[in-house]
């Protein structure tokens, strides 16, 4: 097997040495460097883009997904890393639970359990403290436990009055951890679960984005790869809690042997992946999950670096495309009779309407638009995006453009991209159709100013795609197109359809709703205005709206702390009503109308029929 040498420069020239022939986007992540390939190496999205300096000495810029390395080369940047640092929500309302966990522990002295004669160490337990042992459990004790040591101290750490593990030492610290895995982004919360108190939060960036940005390419990549691609996919799931454990390791000098619990949500997708399930028939025909039910194992059975015996508990998905993440949504919303709108957007939109003893809930395909990836200068929340924005309608010119890490841009994440398109609306770049006007077509109308100034043709259809430059420097270049325009403008109608649609069907009126509650990163740190004025979701008079944060993380942290969220996790699995919105009659006529930006300006020499650019 020939070999090649790839010298990456920006890393003190570290060397490493590939198999002849391998894409780049491999050799990348194999030494160490994975990338944010946003549509799955299928060469369609160019996130994957490298410099290089190729083996006859020339610099160029090259797609590392469809670049084979048969000669040396070195890379001098790797323009979106998959591990780069991203800004991670991990706050969330406060806590609307008792505190009564699965999980406990009990310390005893020796002469607490001593046996009658002849009995069962076993048996004293069980009559006197009314725990079951289990078998590791029972192993360990006969090793140890001797009548002649009466002051002997010994932890039983129980799961639902069940002992899963014993202790000897005099540390009978126990912890919990609950994980909301995301697509893009894994958060993680750890408790003390002796005293219910919240120790840290850490969050990461999901590995499994070096294959690919949304689930569709992700279960593509394991039907492509089958057998080993579910398994790879779940090693990088995995691979990226581990990280976190670690992190909770070093930075609260804790022993992560003694984490005994964990629970988990994710959409669908996420499920089977972090479960070693093969997720072939959720991106196909019949569209059907392996299992909805809550799933318990022990540690030992996923590639975690946890206690063998730590419980693994994955909540339940809901139906089709509304996963766990959502169970974790609604657990975490009051539980007062009164009927809400949830929504968590993202890649995937999943919607509820009801109450926790009646929800109708479906899901939107949103696709990557709302969250960065696939725009032309989309990008996740890290160092360099644009997320807030806003034009002077007075000076006719971008007044703020406000920058995650403070410092140049270099790209925009999903709540700048509301910002961009509400703003370009309100001053008639984008028309009522989502027609980005071009420079002529906008001095015509309006006279040459500066925003005319920054309208450009940039290369692609036939004649070329009108686009709006918002910042530009010898070293970076962003700006926003009609086809990113266009991409937004189909999120935001399949999501406002979905709204529509399940309010009717939830058949009491919007405005009998309590609020419109908002989760998940993108709520929350989007403009509730600029979002609604473009029509992503509803304004009902009278209903309020609320950002409630990671929703999801709130659930799964009040399943861990209270077997009431179990039990309200229980209730809402049984009382949920899944809709299919494109079998709905009614959808494509709702779909077709919510297209149309209806807070647009009106302009009576605009003719609405008018043909769009593409």
């Amino acid at each position: 097997m020939s070999t090649v040498k790839v010298t990456f420069s920006f890393d003190d020239n570290k060397i490493y040495e590939a198999e002849s022939g391998l894409l780049l986007s491999k050799i990348c992540e194999l030494a160490g460097y994975p990338q944010d390939l946003v549509c799955g190496g299928k060469q369609k999205c160019g996130k994957c883009a490298v410099r290089i300096i190729d083996a006859d000495g020339e610099e160029k810029t090259v797609l590392s997904c469809a670049t084979k390395v048969t000669a040396p080369i070195t890379v001098e940047k790797i323009f979106n890393r998959a591990d780069r640092k991203v800004h991670v929500l991990t706050s969330n309302t406060a806590l609307d639970c008792n505190i009564n966990p699965s999980l406990g522990s009990i310390t005893l002295k020796e002469k607490d359990i001593n046996p009658d004669h002849c009995m069962s160490f076993e048996k004293a337990l069980r009559n006197n403290f009314k725990i079951e042992m289990n078998y590791n459990v029972v192993k360990k004790l006969s090793n140890v436990i001797s009548p002649d040591e009466p002051n002997r101290k010994f932890t039983f750490v129980t799961f639902n009055s069940r002992a899963i593990d014993v202790n000897f030492d005099d540390d009978d610290s126990i912890y919990g951890l609950a994980i909301d895995i995301g697509s893009t982004t894994v958060a993680a919360y750890l408790y003390d679960m002796n005293t219910a108190t919240l120790i840290s939060t850490h969050s990461s960036l999901n590995g499994q984005t070096a294959l690919g940005a949304d689930v569709i390419s992700r279960i593509q990549y394991t039907i492509d790869n089958f057998p080993d691609g579910t398994a790879t996919m779940q090693k990088m799931v995995c691979d990226t809690i581990n990280k976190l454990i670690e992190e909770i390791r070093e930075d609260n000098h804790i022993n992560t042997d003694r984490i005994y619990h964990v629970v988990l949500c994710g959409n669908s997708t996420m499920q089977h992946l972090f479960l070693g399930l093969y997720p072939k028939y959720l991106g196909k025909a019949p569209f059907a999950s392996t299992t909805h039910d809550i799933v318990e194992i022990d540690a030992r059975e996923v590639p975690l670096d946890l206690n063998p015996y730590c419980k693994i508990t994955f909540l339940p998905l809901l139906g089709g495309y509304v996963g766990a993440d959502t169970t974790g949504v609604l657990i975490s919303l009051p539980d007062d009779g009164e009927a809400r709108l949830a929504m968590d957007l993202g890649t995937n939109g999943e919607l509820a309407c009801g109450t926790n003893d009646r929800y109708n809930i479906a899901s939107t395909a949103c696709g990557p638009a709302l969250e960065g990836a696939g725009l032309s200068c989309g990008m996740r929340a890290a160092d360099g995006a644009i997320q807030y924005f806003k034009i002077d309608p007075e000076k006719k010119d971008i007044s703020l453009i406000d920058v995650i890490g403070d410092v140049e841009p270099t790209g925009i994440c999903g709540s700048g991209i509301i910002d961009i398109l509400a703003e370009l609306i309100r001053n008639r770049i984008i028309n009522r159709k989502g027609k980005m006007l071009s420079r002529e077509e906008y001095e015509e109308k309006f006279g040459a100013d500066a925003l005319s100034a920054r309208l450009e043709k940039r290369e692609g259809g036939k004649y070329g795609i009108n686009s709006f430059l918002i910042y530009r420097s010898e070293t970076s270049e962003v700006y926003f197109t009609q086809m990113d325009s266009r991409a937004v403008q189909l999120a935001k109608a399949a999501i406002m359809a979905g709204c529509e649609l399940l309010i009717g069907l939830y058949g009491k009126g919007a405005g009998t709703l309590k609020e419109v509650c908002l989760a998940g990163a993108f709520g929350n740190y989007l403009d509730t205005e600029n979002a609604q004025y473009i029509g992503l979701f509803p304004k009902i008079e009278g209903v309020a709206t609320r950002s409630i944060g990671n929703g999801a993380g709130t659930g799964v942290q009040m399943y861990l702390l209270d077997k009431g969220s179990i039990r309200k996790c229980r209730n809402i699995q049984k009382n949920i009503y899944h809709v299919e919105l494109n079998e709905l009659p009614d959808f494509n006529t709702v779909y077709a109308r919510q297209m149309d930006f209806i807070n647009a300006p009106k302009d009576p020499d605009d003719e609405e029929d008018e043909e769009e650019e593409e």
